[in-house]
C-alpha cells in the first residue's frame, strides 16, 4: 500500500505504489521464511541493508503497518531500542495451520 500524501501521478506514482509492493514482499518473505523472527523496524532495516536495499526507516514502518492489516504479521507486546534510541514495537509473522 502507497499512501499518496503528495498527490503523484502517471509514471511517478506507478513506481512509488511499485516500490511499496516490493517492500512489502521482501518483508513478507524475510517473515515467512525464517518463522519465529521477531523484529522492530530498525532490525527490519537492518535486514534489508544486508540485502543491499536501501530503504528508509520510514518506508519499512509503513510496510510493516501493511503487512499487519493484511494479516500477514502481528504486532508483540515487547518492544527494543531502534536506531534513534527510542523503543519501538516488535513484530512477528502470525502462523499459520495448514490443513
Amino acid at each position: 500500500m502507497y499512501y499518496n500524501t503528495t498527490k503523484e501521478s502517471g509514471i511517478p506514482l506507478k513506481e512509488y505504489v511499485d516500490s511499496a509492493e516490493s517492500q512489502n514482499d521482501f518483508f513478507t518473505g524475510v517473515f515467512m521464511r525464517h518463522t519465529g523472527i521477531i523484529m522492530s523496524a530498525s532490525q527490519a532495516m537492518k535486514i534489508s541493508q544486508s540485502y543491499g536495499k536501501k530503504w528508509p526507516l520510514t518506508s519499512i514502518r509503513r510496510t510493516l503497518n501493511t503487512l499487519e492489516k493484511r494479516g500477514i504479521i502481528t504486532k508483540t507486546d515487547t518492544k527494543r531500542k531502534g536506531i534513534y534510541g527510542r523503543p519501538e514495537y516488535q513484530y512477528k509473522a502470525i502462523e499459520r495451520t495448514i490443513i
